[in-house]
């Protein structure tokens, strides 16, 4: 009896001892094909992607675009990011919900700073394309009069009139008088609004200042913009009949209908009363 048992834990250890050779050379072999690199790359992507949502450069970036509402800081809006979703989530444990909907609110709460910020991105961006048409146009003439590009700043801070815009130049302004540095000056112009109108307008002013032909290409882009504006508004004009029709249409529907009420309550009266 003792001989059998013998035998058998040497074929069970035999087993094992061969199940992790085998496991071994398969999970080197996995390695030499690149699967598990292909797991690994696959992690570090999910990690990168997940990373995004609390890089802080790119937070910094976004918050100034937005015009920092509220006096917020980078490490303000990461801390509602974690803060929010565990407060979402805590309230709901009192409540008599299913899991998976206090999962996905906890979700929605985790991204509702990230759509607080687009929103307040785009409302800022539409406020200051209005103007840029104008601060073009002060550009241009100051080129054309040969005026220095720091008073040409301050004036036209002086000029606008929406506040995003102006507290915009104001900086550049400042900026400007005090680095002497216009590239480092209207790079941050550019990366604070974020708007291709303004990103023209910067390049044409430094390429103005390195070909000496500033009035020329502020002048195109002058015209171009009021192009623009024209096109603009002819679509705005034509929503806007677009909408007079459908008003007027629901208004003759509306109008039809209130005639034609007792009519049709006559004919379903009478039906009621053969088939009755």
């Amino acid at each position: 009896m003792f001989f059998i048992k013998s035998i058998f834990f040497c074929l069970l250890a035999y087993l094992l001892l061969d199940f992790r050779l085998r496991s071994s050379r398969f999970l080197r072999l996995i390695e030499v094909k690149g699967g598990r690199n292909r797991h690994k790359k696959a992690v570090e992507s999910l990690g990168r992607k997940f990373s995004r949502y609390f890089d802080r450069e790119e937070i910094e970036k976004k918050i100034r675009m937005a015009g920092r509402p509220f006096k917020m800081t980078p490490e303000v809006f990461i801390a509602l990011k974690i803060i929010v979703p565990f407060l979402s989530f805590a309230v709901q444990a009192t409540w008599d919900t299913p899991l998976y909907w206090k999962i996905g609110v906890a979700l929605f709460s985790f991204i509702l700073p990230d759509l607080f910020l687009n929103m307040a991105i785009k409302d800022r961006k539409k406020e200051i394309e209005s103007e840029i048409p104008e601060v073009t146009d002060i550009f241009e003439a100051a080129a054309a009069a040969g005026i220095d590009i720091g008073e040409v700043f301050r004036l036209a801070a002086e000029f606008t009139k929406g506040k995003e815009l102006k507290k915009e130049l104001t900086l550049l302004a400042a900026e400007y008088a005090i680095t002497k540095d216009r590239v480092k000056a209207l790079t941050r112009f550019r990366e604070n609004i974020g708007l291709y109108d303004t990103d023209i307008l910067s390049l044409a002013l430094l390429q103005g200042d390195i070909t000496g032909r500033a009035g020329g290409m502020l002048e195109s882009l002058a015209s171009a913009q009021h192009d623009n504006v024209i096109a603009k508004l002819h679509r705005e004009d034509k929503l806007m009949d677009y909408k007079v029709l459908i008003a007027c249409a629901l208004m003759a529907v509306g109008i039809a209908s209130m005639f034609l009420y007792p009519f049709f309550a006559s004919v379903s009266t009478g039906l009621e009363g053969i088939f009755n």
